[in-house]
């Protein structure tokens, strides 16, 4: 697929991303004077505020001063939110690349194109008087680029020393607000560089390495964060090292690691929803660029960066109560294991962080990561009714629950099982018994209910909580069974003391006493439903669903984001309305999103479906519309498929997946023509027996190891 723009890209959230898990490129501007961003996805700014190593900076000071209301909350203010307003820890960006067209100012009438191939992942500015081509290789964390006619091009530091700038929109806070000194500027007949000072420890280096070659120059560019004793020469001249093997032989390999990414699944949908399929390969592509097995996982901007003086949109943070969850919820589905574990490496990788949360704040023995963290999974508050709520810790769980699910290796359950009972035993020592004796956390939220008001702490145990312990404590039970059976009976103990969710005749309720009553962008209230899974689509549990769907749209979408869409297409989908879940896509598609594919989170466009007219820049949403479109093709659980489970009629006419992951590893594909199924066919990594439900009836097969059935 192409995006091509011409003349002229106007900015950075709208320009042609680049990424291979560690560095990351937008290009922008003009085709006369244009620019590449550079962000690299572990540099970070790490300094803390001396307040969160005050002594009341715990969970038994959260939970008293949640308990006071008003007369606590400028307590709770000052311990568990201000911290935030600091412009640090954050992420920051790492240089620009600016490039300058020679010779004349171009005429009105010549023509300029800016265009992206994702599945060579190459991006290419064409003049009438010369071309550029550069793309950042899969294999390498560094940039290759070569420049065919009359292009000056040179590095620049990100505007760190200068005039003080204003930035009103979610919290974003000038460069200018980290005080940093200087950079270190050095270059020579190779190229330039730079390195940047961000405290007396840490600093990082960027570079641009050049060399002529057959009437053309190529180039290296890159960005590296500094250990002690190294300095920005060293990858001066790894740059240097690098430019020895020409841009097409470099491209080689990193064409070939595309072909195979892009090749681990497929979907095909009616030509009349190109715009959601093309949607669906933009994210594709997205997941790829940020997300790497030895890289991070990716932040609410992934690999890519603000380029506008300012940080980026929130700190470019992690966010456990949505945002880090709801990047990878399609990775599994969708065949792409090394994306996936990515993000589930990060949490095994931060398993000492999260026993270090665990202690400090809650005084429990387990694993708890913050709900807002930076990149070493330490806290960095905000809201925090919700950024140091203990509820979250479920969601982080079910990353590791899916990687067990959908590729059924035994190293995947002794990992998820070992997170999961770290994670249940450090809960289980917050919980207490509520006036019916169930157990349930001492104070408790529904993210992002009330904002962050003294109603946002709820009367009784929230759905969200509820939802998030019914979920560990059931999975912990039944992973027992096939990993530590002499510990099924204590989980199912605990499991049986459990507060059931809490519903009446509007559907699932924000607690025992709050109705869902007003728009809201944040369903949290329903994860029952997804991304846990808890409450299946038939009998009570249907009727619960229909309710709070319809509950949904009594109150309409005036307050909704972006991802809210992308959330109710999911739940439409398993509620099987096809024709909801696709309508819900569209409106996502065409309100929410920038031309170059990224979602903008407002109603940017104002179009009329949601008051929310800003438009920072976050990634969770792209993900969930193809998780939410997975849904529509295939849902699983053990022993059973469901194909075709949501069709909107239309798609009905041609409509087709390859690859598809499904619960114990099974890989399955699928096509209907004219309302008939043309195609199932299933792989099995081990012995198995499955149900299949389809649009013309239930079929059943018994496979054996390395099977590929067509049924």
């Amino acid at each position: 697929m192409k995006l091509t723009f011409r003349q002229e890209i106007p900015r950075w959230d709208e320009g042609l991303p680049l990424g291979n898990g560690a560095l990351g490129a937008l290009v922008w501007g003009r085709a006369d004077k244009f620019r590449i961003s550079l962000g690299r996805s572990d540099l970070w700014d790490l300094r803390r505020a001396e307040s969160l190593s005050s002594p009341s900076f715990n969970y038994a000071e959260y939970v008293r001063l949640a308990k006071a209301g008003e007369a606590g909350k400028a307590a709770f203010d000052e311990l568990f939110d201000a911290p935030y307003n600091l412009p640090y820890p954050t992420r920051i960006p790492a240089a620009a690349l600016r490039v300058v067209r020679g010779g004349q100012i171009p005429a009105p009438s010549e023509t300029s194109e800016f265009t992206l191939d994702t599945r060579r992942a190459e991006a290419e500015v064409r003049t009438p008087t010369g071309v550029l081509r550069l793309f950042l290789g899969a294999g390498e964390k560094i940039g290759r680029m070569r420049a065919e006619g009359d292009f000056e091009i040179s590095l620049l530091p990100p505007p760190y020393a200068g005039a003080d700038a204003e930035y009103g929109e979610v919290n974003r806070h000038p460069l200018t607000s980290l005080g940093y000194p200087p950079c270190r500027i050095f270059g020579g007949a190779w190229g330039q560089g730079f390195e940047q000072r961000i405290s007396d420890t840490e600093g990082y280096a960027a570079a641009l390495a050049f060399a002529e070659r057959k009437g053309r120059r190529e180039y290296a560019f890159g960005v590296r964060p500094l250990n002690p004793g190294e300095r920005g020469e060293d990858l001066a001249a790894e740059l240097v090292g690098a430019l020895e093997t020409e841009y097409e032989e470099a491209l080689a390999p990193h064409l070939l690691w595309w072909e195979n990414y892009f090749s681990e699944s497929g979907v095909c949908l009616p030509e009349e929803d190109g715009d959601l399929l093309r949607q669906h390969e933009l994210n594709e592509y997205f997941l790829a660029c940020c997300s790497r097995r030895d890289c991070p996982p990716m932040t609410l901007q992934g690999v890519w960066l603000a380029d506008d003086g300012a940080l980026p949109p929130w700190k470019g943070d992690y966010h456990l109560d949505l945002n880090l969850q709801y990047s990878y919820a399609s990775a599994f589905l969708f065949n792409h294991l090394e994306q996936g574990e990515c993000y589930t490496d990060f949490l095994l990788s931060l398993r000492d962080a999260a026993r270090a949360h665990a202690r400090g704040f809650f005084g429990a023995d387990g694993y708890i990561l913050p709900g807002v963290m930076d990149i070493a999974g330490r806290p960095m508050t905000g809201w925090g009714q919700y950024s140091l709520s203990p509820g979250n810790q479920p969601w982080n769980c079910l990353g590791l629950d899916e990687r067990w699910r959908y590729t059924g290796e035994e190293g995947a359950l002794r990992d998820a099982y070992e997170y999961l009972s770290g994670s249940g035993r450090a809960l289980l020592s917050l919980l207490v018994p509520d006036k019916e004796g169930k157990l349930v956390f001492p104070v408790s939220t529904s993210p992002e209910f009330h904002d962050d008001t003294v109603r946002a702490f709820f009367r009784t145990q929230t759905n969200y909580d509820g939802a998030g312990l019914l979920y560990l404590f059931s999975r912990l039970a039944d992973l027992s069974r096939l990993a530590a059976p002499e510990e099924e009976k204590e989980w199912r103990s605990v499991l049986d003391r459990l507060a059931p969710l809490s519903a009446d005749e509007t559907g699932f309720m924000l607690d025992k006493e709050e109705r869902y009553s007003e728009s809201h962008r944040h369903f949290s209230h329903l994860m029952g439903i997804y991304p846990y899974k808890i409450v299946p689509y038939c009998g009570e549990g249907a009727a619960a669903i229909d309710a709070s769907i319809a509950r949904l749209e009594q109150f309409g979408t005036g307050m909704w984001v972006g991802f809210s869409f992308c959330w109710a297409a999911a739940l439409y989908a398993l509620a099987k309305n096809g024709e909801g879940a696709r309508y819900m896509l569209k409106i996502f598609r065409d309100c929410f999103v920038s031309p170059n594919g990224f979602h903008l989170n407002g109603d940017f466009r104002k179009r009329g479906v949601s008051s929310f007219h800003y438009r920072p820049f976050t990634l969770e949403a792209n993900m969930l519309f193809s998780a939410a479109l997975g849904e529509m093709l295939l849902q699983s659980e053990p022993g059973r498929l469901r194909v075709f489970p949501a069709l909107p009629e239309s798609w009905k006419k041609k409509v087709s997946f390859s690859n598809l992951r499904a619960d114990g590893g099974l890989l399955v594909s699928a096509a209907m023509e004219e309302g008939r199924m043309q195609k199932l066919a299933v792989y099995s990594p081990r012995p198995s027996k499955i149900e299949a439900e389809t649009p013309e009836g239930t079929l059943r097969a018994t496979l054996s190891a390395g099977e590929n059935r067509l049924i």
